[in-house]
């Protein structure tokens, strides 16, 4: 059968070829089936396709910032169209696309070399923050490092094996040594997290009956012990300095709850009244303070308030009850935002309103926690049916209790009435 010359290839034995271009063979890519118009139709429509295609990829090209991301693309077309079927003049698409691949490989070059240079600075970034001391505030630097690391395109191929094994090395290196060191840290905790269960022990083990004890000072002593043991995580140390306060609070009730001394003269009751109101003018100064100051100076008004004597069973009650909540509050807000810090590691960088917000939130759950105890507690009050002094403190106990859940509610009130402070000034 003689061969038919067609746009592009010709028709040979019902056969559709296409010319061969650039190296390419002649190659079959149909054939003609109901009508030889309709065949040539299709397939010259199936070129058309593929020409938009092309043209859709320069578009893309064109307008987009990160241009040399389209090379690989590029070049899966190019490979398309070596086997596409279709009839049309495919070596205008190829010349295109070669412009266009060149193009892009000189963009390539500029890019991977300006990444080199990006790569080469954040190696330096890394090595000044791996020595900052402050471990929370260098991972925080490192791991930034590394994400822009991450989002940093590759250098020229040979040094870019370079540049990743010196930056995997790094990483590393950098994280075996803060192991190393939480590793140890862990260890110290463990050791002061222990000193401080063996005085809880040591206060349990103290009776409170034994007329050769004093009483404040053993609790004095305990105490002393206490803060110099060192920081530890606030989540053990909440649990274990309840316990421990718990303990020393029961010490000084059997001492305060003994018969008032007949040889304590009415001067001296007026003497010991005089100071703890002085005391207390102190307290409500600073109560308010929560810089570490401040609540440093009402640890040590409590322990100077536990080393005055017994004063007037008239005042006992009201003094007392002011004292205790100015602490206890104090010491709630410094809970509540150690609290924060602990289950928020952004916490440091909201603003006021987030901060007060989250704070609130936390605290509506302690609140829920403490009210839900006060209600156990108070139901199994019943079943205790022991001797005078239990009882006492079971109930000295519950009052303990119940103006932790006022300060905090109280604490509650301020923190919402700060917020819609923050909000009106917005």
């Amino acid at each position: 059968m003689e061969k038919k010359r067609i746009p592009f290839g010709y028709i040979l034995d019902n056969k559709i070829h296409l010319d061969g271009i650039l190296n390419l063979p002649d190659r079959i890519i149909g054939e003609v089936k109901e009508s030889e118009d309709d065949s040539l139709t299709y397939f010259t429509n199936r070129f058309d396709d593929v020409q938009s295609k092309v043209d859709q990829l320069e578009s893309d090209i064109d307008s987009a910032d990160n241009k040399g991301s389209y090379l690989m693309k590029l070049i899966h077309l190019r490979e398309k169209l070596k086997k596409h079927d279709g009839l049309g003049d495919y070596a205008s698409l190829f010349s295109k696309l070669d412009q266009l691949e060149s193009g892009l490989q000189e963009l390539v070059a500029v890019n991977r070399l300006k990444n080199a240079e990006i790569k080469t600075a954040l190696l330096k970034e890394f090595e000044d923050f791996e020595q900052v001391k402050d471990w929370r505030v260098a991972t925080e630097k490192i791991l930034s490092i590394k994400e822009r690391w991450l989002k940093t395109g590759a250098a020229d191929k040979e040094k870019n094996e370079a540049f990743e094994k010196h930056f995997t090395s790094n990483l590393q290196n950098f994280f075996d040594r803060k192991k190393e060191y939480l590793d140890e840290k862990r260890k110290v905790i463990e050791i002061r997290l222990n000193k401080m269960r063996s005085l809880i022990d040591r206060a349990k083990k103290i009776n409170p009956d034994d007329p050769q004890l004093n009483l404040k000072e053993e609790a004095r002593q305990l105490k002393k012990e206490w803060f110099a043991i060192g920081l530890v995580p606030q989540r053990d140390k909440l649990f274990l300095e309840k316990d421990f306060n718990r303990k020393i609070s029961q010490l000084s009730r059997n001492r305060n709850s003994q018969p008032r001394d007949p040889q304590t003269s009415s001067e001296d009751l007026e003497k010991n009244l005089i100071k703890k109101q002085e005391l207390l003018r102190q307290a409500l100064a600073i109560g308010n303070d929560e810089t570490e100051g401040a609540f440093q100076q009402l640890k040590q008004l409590q322990l100077e308030w536990q080393q005055i004597g017994l004063i007037p069973q008239l005042h006992y009650k009201e003094l007392t009850e002011q004292f205790k909540t100015i602490c206890e509050k104090a010491s709630e807000k410094r809970s509540l935002e150690q609290l924060a810090q602990n289950k928020d590691e952004h916490y440091a960088e909201k603003n006021n309103r987030e901060k007060t917000r989250y704070r609130i939130v936390l605290l509506k759950d302690l609140l829920k926690r403490d009210e839900k105890d006060l209600q156990a507690f108070a139901n199994n009050m019943d079943k205790f049916n022991r001797d005078q002094n239990f009882n006492k403190i079971m109930s000295n106990k519950l009052v303990d209790q119940k103006r932790k859940i006022l300060v905090k509610r109280q604490i509650l009130v301020e923190l919402k009435n700060s917020l819609n402070d923050i909000i009106i000034q917005k």
